[in-house]
């Protein structure tokens, strides 16, 4: 089911030792982008196979064109869920 066509303008990368990340340190200040924000993460760097990925790739990028984005997904027990996860991941 399709939701909309999005463009983003990157607006900031950043490179983090997969060592010195961990989720809830950053959940706090991801929790406070504004809703036309898109924050993406990977493994790095690219391109090595067979090699443990010692570092993350995060792109930051704001909405410049798009459907209107309305943030009723999540109520509050699935709030707490996610952070149940959060953590028991970290």
């Amino acid at each position: 089911m399709p939701y909309g066509d999005y463009t983003y303008e990157i607006t900031k990368a950043e490179i983090i030792k997969a060592t010195d990340f961990k989720f809830q340190d950053h959940r706090a200040s991801y929790n406070n982008f504004e809703p036309d924000t898109l924050i993406l993460y990977t493994c790095y760097p690219f391109g090595i196979t067979g090699y443990v990925k010692t570092d993350r790739l995060f792109l930051t990028g704001k909405l410049i064109q798009g459907d209107e984005l309305v943030d009723d997904t999540i109520d509050v027990k699935t709030k707490d869920i996610q952070e149940d996860i959060a953590n028991d991941i970290g």
